[in-house]
């Protein structure tokens, strides 16, 4: 490969990286999380699984939400030692305005289906690549 197409498809994968990394930040994680807690109250660590983010991430997301009055805290009746999240009247309506956004976030609609389907194909071709190569396996897991 020449050193021309190495440096374009490395700034290619730098803006794909940095919009992705932008689009799962703050503003963009609380609407998740309220999209999430719309469909019904959930735990602490359902929302870490279904996002696939760390504890102390979703600790704090929760924390900003319920500051906010977005969401309040309580026991589940069925097992009172776990803490259920829920939305309040101002979360539902924040919920209900972060939905009706058109989401820009990470936008792949571009593509048709079997474009997406080969992109991920060489995206998995790349990191096993690296890991070949031996790029530690917390750099490549996501």
């Amino acid at each position: 490969m020449s050193e021309k197409e190495t440096e374009r498809l490395t700034r290619l994968l730098r803006v794909c990286g940095r919009r992705l990394y932008h689009s799962s930040c703050s503003g963009r994680a609380q609407a998740r999380v309220l999209s999430l807690l719309a469909a019904g109250g959930m735990t602490q660590r359902e929302i870490q699984e279904r996002l696939q983010i760390q504890p102390g991430s979703v600790s704090e997301l929760t924390g900003k939400l319920e500051l906010k009055g977005f969401v309040t805290r309580s026991r589940d009746e069925d097992d009172r030692r776990r803490v259920v999240l829920t939305l309040t009247p101002t979360g539902r309506k924040a919920a209900e305005a972060a939905a009706s956004r058109k989401d820009v976030a990470v936008r792949f609609d571009g593509l048709t289906e079997a474009e997406r389907g080969e992109l991920a194909a060489l995206l998995e071709k790349v990191i096993e690549g690296w890991r070949k190569d031996g790029v530690p396996e917390n750099e490549l897991t996501f």
